[in-house]
Formats: C-alpha cells, structure tokens, sequence
C-alpha cells in the first residue's frame, strides 16, 4: 500500500455549504481574504434548563404531535447596537457578529426586519469555517419583511456582511430570534457522525429496495418547523397539479402545522436532496439543498378531519435540486404493495415499505379519514416511522401519494404495530369549507376532476442536464504523501502515476457528456496542455478501458481557478455518448515542475469508493486497493455535466431563438412578442445558483443582446420569462 497524509481539509466555497445550501449566490466572506483582526463582538445568549426541556419533551407521542427539536432565544440584535465593522482595504466594509448559546447542536438565526441594498451580501459561518452559508443578497428579500437562515451547527454562528463602498443604502437586518436546537442534529466537529434515527431504519438509496423510488424521492423535504417560540422537524412532499405547471405546492400534516402563524411560515425551512449517496450510512454527514418560505393554501384538521396542510413554497425550487412533483391518487382505496419516503427524527431520507392499506378511524378525526398500514420487512430491512416523519407521504403501487403521516404505534422495537394516514381522498373534497379545507381546488386548477395524476419532473427527465455525482459527498479533503515519497494521492507524485479518473456507474442513456467540472486543490507549473478523457468500462475487471474522448485545458487556467477557488470548467468539442458505465479522469502533465491534483472527500464518505488511478506500470486500480493502490474509500470531484441536444423546457407556443450557442461574450434572442414587451431574463449555472439577471424589452426590428461578459466558461440555464409563459433553453459559454 501506498503511504498517505491528510494535508488538509478543504473548505469549497461554489455558492453553498458542503453540508447544506441554502439558495444564494455563493462567494467567499471577505474576512477570509483579508488578514483583519479577529476581535468581534460577541453575544452570548443563555440556553433554557435541560432538564425543563426533556421534562416538556417527555409528554411527546407519535401520534398527532410533532417532535420538537428546539426552542426560540429572543434577541434584538442589528448592526445599530451589536457587531463590529471594519473597512476592507480595497473598498468597502463588513459588519461581524458572533453569536454564541452554550451546548448548543446547532443555532438558527431568524430575522424580524430583512431587506438587503444591491451590491451587498450577507454570509454566515460557524465557528472553525467549515460550514458557510450565502452570500445571501437582495434577492432573498421577501415582501413580507422577514427571513430565516438555515441551521448553523455548533453553539456559535458568525455573521458577516459586506457593504460596499459609496452603498446607496443601509441594511436592515434585525435578529429578533435565535434558534436553539438540541434535537435532530449532530454536531459536525464530531469525527464520527451518527444519526438521530433508529437503527432499523432503511436508506433511500438501498437496493433493490429503492430501485424504483428514484424520482419520488426527489419530491420528499425535511421541514424545519417554527411554530411560536418553537421548532419542530416533519416531512412533506411536492405535489403537482392539473396545470403540470411546476406551482411549488407542498402536502404535509396539519399537525405539523397548527398554530403556526403567516410570519412563522415566512421561517420554515424546506431540506431537499437529504440522503444517504448509498445504502450504507456515511461516517460524514451528507448535503442537502434547501429553501426558505411558504404560504398557506388549505388545512384539513386534525380533529374531525383528516390531518393535512397544503403550502406554496415561496419560490420556484432551483433547477438544480432536480425537483420532482409528486403524483396522487384520490380514490378511496390502495393498491399495493407501497412504501413510505420520510425523515425519522430528522435523518437522512428513508424507505419503509407495506403490503396493503385498510380505512381506519384515527383518535379524534374524521370516520374513516385515515389509511392504518403494517410495515413489512424487504430485501434491506425493515423500517418503520418516528418522530419527525409526521407528514410524510404513503405511495401506492403505481408511485402516486395516497396519504399524509399522522401517527402511530410502530417504532423499531415495535415493528409489527401500525401507523395511520390521512386520506387524500379525504383531503380532496371531504374536509367542510371548501377552498381553505381541500386539496381540489389547488390540486386541480384546470378543473379535469381526474382521480389519479402523475409525477412529473418540473424540467422534463428526458431534458435536463445532471451533473452526475455533485455535490462532493462529506468533508472536502486533499491527501498528501508521506516522506520519503513525495506529491499528491489525487494527483502528480513521485510514484510515477498517470491518470486519475472517477467512476460512474449510473448515467442516463438519451443524455451526452458536454463537458466536465474537475476541482483542482493544486495546480502549479507551466503551461503544458492537461488532457481530460472519458474511458468507457472494457478495462480488466470493468478497468478504465478504450478512451472514448480527450479534451485538453492549460495548466495555466486550472492554475487561475485554483487561486480563485472555482471548478474548471472542459467543455468537449464534441458532445460524448456513453452506453456503459464510465470513468472521467486527466491524464497528469508530465513536464517537469507542471503539478496538479484533484480535491476528493474524506476517507469512508463515499464507501465503496469511486476513485481509480493508473499507475506508473500502466496498470488501473481503484484507491480502495489496499495491496497496489491507497486503501481509501473516496470519491474525486469530477462532475460530468450530461445534457440533451434540444432545449429544456418549453411553455411558449410561439419559438424562442437563441443563438451564437455556444456563446463567448454576448447571446442574441429573437421573441415572439410585440415590440416593447418587457421580458425577464435569469441565466442560473449548473448547480442552480442565479449567475446573472436583467430585463429586456422585445423589439420587432431584430435580436436583443444580452451580455455575457461577467460568465465564466461553462454550461448555463437561460431562463425567458414573460407575461405570456416561460422559456428554458440550455447555452454554452467558452471563453
């Protein structure tokens, strides 16, 4: 085996936490690029009595009651009576508050008065940096005035905004709550993370159980709750509509609702993508996608009625979430066999599956209002539900909800004891009141009365791009090699190694590669060419075989991307098929003093791993190798970008047109609108993240222009939105 070193953990800052993202606009906090003192103000809050809290906590029941998993400490803070500011030396000046709550898991930050100038940014990071949010920028303000940051863990969250210089405006930030979480979470300085669930609990991603749950599961959110002065954890579902219009309507239970206010709901947050890459669970814990915001749309209560809650999330969920909206079925009966997709006690997604469902009469609902279902063992296990699941939603046999989570008896030492579901025949049109009580109204706006919809994908799955094995599970790192050898595990050493690839054993077939995103943690040298390959799997044992594609890129960008801390991006000039499973890796520059390496997880976050390399001898061999290669279990942050050749979504009736694509500086669209129409234009990146937008208005005379001039090379999302629909088509930038 091969002798290694962690050189170091590697905080990747491309718009999101390596543990959850939050919608924003990414970027790097300026106190991490300037040298300034390290002295802020810090305000320290006192947490509430423990044992008054288990006390409280110890009258909790899974059967109508979500599970609290933290508490509100009240604050006024704001940049007029709290913080430090500095001026930076290149212009401009950030305010910094640390926020402190003794033995806290996690901390919250929940604005009363938010409202950010143009050309500001807010960040938020705990304690050793490995885990930032934002930048969170004008466009996270919301009409009703109030915000919610995602969960901070440790017990000290830092706040930093940058105000830059000759600012038309003053920020409004005022921090009337912090949230103190103590349930459902772990805290991540931990080298071991264990999740809050029961030990039967089966993941997601195991198989065959899973196999067929692959695009339902993309529909499924843990949800932060505020609810007064408290925090609960439940799970809930997309759900579509007769207008397959993509509307973010949000099922879950009333119970996970009640008492929740308008302001309240502005708070709630939405956790997608929450997983487990695998069916083991990992030593790290995963990333998760999340969302701020929502509105009420209908409520069916608990007591006499069927326990549901229906919200509209309070913005579009981001392209790259891949979101899917889940189908239903009203009728008053199941077809099984089914499962159930949910968060027990806030962990990583789950699959629990049953047989068959009966009408049964919960405590206190309606007659007749809820699904009873048994939970039956499968090839990966036997899951139940917990607290925390509350909410989520029962599929039947043809993949469409059936039902919403209220309660039960099962538990992992209780297996073979039910659990009870509200009907969404029942919330359909049962619930009296009409509009405010049912399902119909919002689910069926197109007025079709049919009693089953299907799933659908909000961008078609035949017509988005996936970036196939991104986000990078777990913690970032980069590893070195221990003396006397010298160099990288992930790249140039003096082994004399010769390629490094990663793995990819699941990949849409209608799909092409168009390029690829590598993140060098090392790129220094000259300017020799880098080849980056595509290898198909004809290699001795599945081995990286003949090359299907090569596309070189100069040491000297891969260099300027390291030192700005971005991906590069390699588009092929000619879009790759792939009809097998498949490696993408670079072939090491070879020229004296030319060194690059690729940044990877940590050892046992991606298990088994997906790493290869090829060694001096020509020979291939998985860094697992414990005899030829590494022995460790990783997984390289290479992310082929697969997309179809047509554009990805359509609402129009009339043709959009778009072109020079591929684009360098500017692109040109001709609309199908009369002159002087205002159209909205969002161009977002790959990874969902809103790179640049503007307003234009239709001309007859000809194109209208849009620069391109501040877009890096890559692969984009240009979004056309107008009064009469909206357009989606995929562009190319190379620069």
């Amino acid at each position: 085996m091969k002798k290694i070193l962690l050189l170091t953990a590697i905080i990747l800052f491309s718009g999101s936490s390596f543990l959850f993202a939050q919608i924003s606009q990414g970027g790097i906090p300026p106190s991490f690029k300037n040298n300034l003192n390290s002295e802020v103000d810090r305000v320290e809050l006192q947490p509430m009595s423990s044992k008054n809290v288990l006390a409280e906590d110890s009258k909790f029941i899974k059967d109508g009651t979500p599970q609290r998993i933290g508490y509100s400490l009240n604050t006024a803070l704001s940049p007029e009576n709290s913080g430090t500011w500095t001026d930076l030396p290149k212009g401009g000046r950030i305010w910094q508050l640390q926020i402190k709550s003794p033995s806290a898991l996690a901390l919250g930050v929940y604005y009363d008065h938010f409202h950010l100038p143009i050309g500001s940014k807010l960040f938020l990071y705990n304690e050793d940096k490995t885990q930032v949010i934002g930048a969170f920028t004008w466009l996270n303000n919301d009409e009703s005035g109030v915000f919610a940051t995602e969960m901070i863990h440790g017990d000290i969250v830092n706040l930093e905004y940058f105000e830059p210089e000759k600012a038309i405006s003053k920020p409004i930030i005022h921090i009337n709550e912090v949230a103190y979480f103590y349930r459902g979470v772990t805290i991540q300085k931990n080298p071991t993370w264990t999740e809050p669930s029961e030990a039967c609990e089966v993941n997601i991603n195991c198989s065959p159980v899973g196999d067929n749950w692959q695009d339902e599961k993309k529909g499924v959110a843990l949800m932060n709750i505020k609810i007064g002065a408290n925090y609960y954890i439940c799970t809930g579902s997309l759900v579509n509509n007769t207008n397959q219009n993509c509307t973010p309507y949000f099922l879950s239970a009333y119970h996970c609702y009640e008492g929740a206010s308008a302001a309240d709901l502005n708070q709630w947050i939405f956790y997608f993508n929450y997983e487990s890459s695998g069916c083991t669970t990992p030593t790290t814990q995963p990333g998760a996608n999340s969302m701020t915001g929502a509105s009420l749309k209908a409520t069916g209560n608990i007591s006499g009625g069927s326990d549901f809650v229906l919200v509209q999330l309070n913005q579009t969920v981001p392209v790259s979430y891949n979101p899917y909206m889940n189908g239903w079925n009203r009728a008053n009966s199941v077809t099984g066999p089914g499962v159930c997709i949910h968060h027990p006690a806030g962990s990583i997604k789950k699959i629990s599956t049953f047989n068959s469902a009966s009408s049964y009469t919960a405590p206190g609902a309606a007659p007749n209002a809820h699904w009873l279902v048994y939970w039956v063992s499968n090839a990966n296990g036997w899951g139940v539900t917990e607290g925390g699941s509350s909410g989520s939603p029962i599929f039947d046999a043809n993949s469409r909800i059936v039902g919403t989570l209220t309660g039960g008896s099962s538990y992992c030492s209780a297996q073979s004891s039910p659990d009870y579901y509200g009907k969404v025949y029942y919330h359909w049109d049962q619930n009296a009141g009409g509009t405010t009580t049912q399902l119909k109204t919002w689910l069926d706006p197109a007025g079709t009365n049919p009693t089953t919809l299907d799933g659908k994908y909000c961008v078609g799955t035949t017509t988005i791009c996936d970036t196939l094995h991104y986000p990078l599970t777990g913690t970032p790192a980069l590893y070195g090699i221990q003396a006397p050898q010298t160099g990288y595990v992930s790249g140039n050493n003096s082994y004399g190694d010769k390629s490094k690839a990663e793995y990819f054993s699941t990949y849409n077939a209608t799909k092409k590669i168009n390029g690829v995103y590598i993140y060098f943690g090392v790129g220094k040298g000259g300017s020799s060419n880098v080849p980056v390959n595509v290898w198909n799997n004809t290699g001795t044992a599945g081995a990286p075989g003949a090359v299907l594609a090569t596309q070189n890129v100069s040491l000297t960008t891969i260099k300027n991307d390291v030192i700005a801390n971005y991906a590069t991006y390699v588009t092929f000039s000619t879009p790759v098929i792939v009809s097998t499973p498949f490696y993408v890796g670079v072939t090491l520059p070879t020229t004296a003093g030319d060194t690059i390496a690729i940044i990877s997880n940590t050892d046992g976050d991606t298990n088994p791993g997906t790493a290869w390399e090829q060694s001096s001898g020509n020979n291939w061999y998985p860094f697992s190798d414990a005899t030829n290669s590494w022995s460790l279990n990783v997984q390289l942050a290479i992310w082929p970008v697969m997309c179809p050749t047509t554009g990805i979504l359509s609402i129009e009736e009339k043709p959009v047109a778009i072109f020079p694509n591929p684009a360098n500086n500017e692109v040109y669209i001709i609309l199908p609108y009369p002159a002087g129409e205002k159209v909205n234009i969002s161009i977002f990146d790959i990874y969902g993240k809103l790179c640049k937008q503007t307003e234009i208005y239709s001309s007859m005379e000809g194109p209208v222009k849009v620069d391109l001039y501040d877009l890096q090379s890559g692969i984009y999302l240009l979004q056309i939105e107008s009064a009469k629909g909206k357009f989606v088509e995929k562009i190319s930038v190379i620069k």
